[in-house]
């Protein structure tokens, strides 16, 4: 402790903080009002987390879709069969109808 006596007694910007430092945690309600705190910030964050993870799937998996009915009117325009069109982009028979 020595080293951050020295410290504390070159700076007194740094003592002061260290000061407040220490009565902000030996004030029991202060704590548990800051570690609520944290546990809320951590919480959202978490939240926001896996909502953009699973928007960004919700997202990939509408384009894959979006992939495979434009595949599949590329091939209606050309006049596969619809069997064939199923096999290639595992639409349905109503699906590829629909296009």
């Amino acid at each position: 402790m020595k080293g951050l006596e020295t410290i504390l007694e070159k700076n007194p910007v740094i003592k002061e903080a260290n000061q407040l430092y220490t009565l902000f945690t030996a004030d029991k309600e202060l704590m548990e009002k800051y570690e609520a705190r944290q546990k809320y910030l951590r919480d959202v964050s978490t939240i926001k987390s896996v909502s953009r993870d699973e928007g960004y799937s919700q997202g990939k998996a509408e384009g894959i879709d979006e992939e495979k009915r434009a595949v599949a009117r590329i091939m209606k325009t050309n006049s596969e069969p619809t069997e064939k069109i199923q096999r290639y982009t595992g639409l349905s028979k109503e699906e590829i109808e629909q296009l």
